[in-house]
């Protein structure tokens, strides 16, 4: 198992796409606090009914005056970086298939549910990477463009939340898995990275919500209960008790797809 998260670990790192996908994390990221610290600090110049009308639209109007650098680190985390990881996810996994890596090392290992582990367990490392990367850069955009606003209160808050968060979208990265090795279609890899990644399924959620509260009578908001949309009803002040909902929810969804994935790829053919 170590020699095989060991290779696939060497495969991702040497991986242009990876490595690009590092940079535009970070390049979007520094963008995003740039642009939102920019807004923020154009509201109070201008004229008083401006001023009102903005600061209710823009929830960020606070920041010239006052935001610690932890919220700044993680509002940064919803400019795209689910889609950033969902695809790179969708690559790493098609890529198996397309070089024809799969093949040559399937017949190797004892139980082909071992390479699911593997990547996941590769996977973990580049989500967290990613995660890095987007911190890194917010950090840098805020000390460059809110040094003056800046406080450093919330660590607590924000490990807390961000571990949740990391974790809910691992349970993203198992469900990816999953789909790639059901259809091992490079196309449809990415099709499933983008669609989890720009919040596409918020679609779907939407839609059976209402029809689960037309038949039930009773509001259910399925959202809640994926690990996509719960993530993204997260925020600093998440209270413990949602904390503690995210996780278990996590590792649900983590160990019924990884265990889909293994089934999958032990009964077929590796090809």
């Amino acid at each position: 198992m170590a020699n095989l998260i060991k290779m696939d670990l060497y495969r991702l790192f040497k991986t242009k796409s990876f490595k690009t996908l590092l940079l535009v994390s970070l390049s979007i990221a520094f963008i995003a606090i740039a642009a939102i610290a920019g807004i923020a600090k154009l509201i109070p110049i201008l004229p008083e009914d401006a001023q009102f009308t903005l600061a209710m639209m823009f929830p960020f109007a606070s920041w010239a005056r006052d935001v610690s650098v932890f919220e700044v680190m993680y509002t940064s985390l919803y400019a795209l970086a689910p889609m950033i990881i969902s695809i790179a996810t969708a690559i790493f996994i098609s890529s198996e298939h397309s070089s024809g890596y799969i093949k040559n090392i399937a017949g190797q290992v004892k139980n082909k549910g071992m390479l699911v582990v593997a990547k996941f367990a590769t996977l973990a490392v580049a989500t967290l990477t990613i995660f890095v990367s987007y911190l890194a850069g917010a950090f840098a955009s805020a000390q460059i463009f809110l040094h003056g606003s800046l406080n450093y209160a919330g660590f607590m808050d924000f490990a807390a939340v961000i571990g949740v968060k990391y974790l809910l979208f691992l349970a993203v990265v198992a469900i990816i898995i999953f789909l790639c090795t059901l259809t091992k279609s490079s196309s449809l890899a990415i099709a499933f990275g983008v669609i989890f990644g720009t919040g596409m399924t918020s679609i779907v959620y939407t839609a059976v919500s209402f029809f689960l509260e037309t038949v039930t009578k009773h509001s259910i908001q399925v959202a809640s209960f994926t690990p996509d949309g719960f993530a993204f009803k997260l925020s600093i002040l998440s209270q413990p008790d949602v904390l503690a909902k995210g996780c278990v929810l996590s590792v649900i969804y983590i160990a019924v797809f990884l265990i889909l994935s293994a089934v999958v790829m032990n009964k077929r053919d590796t090809r």
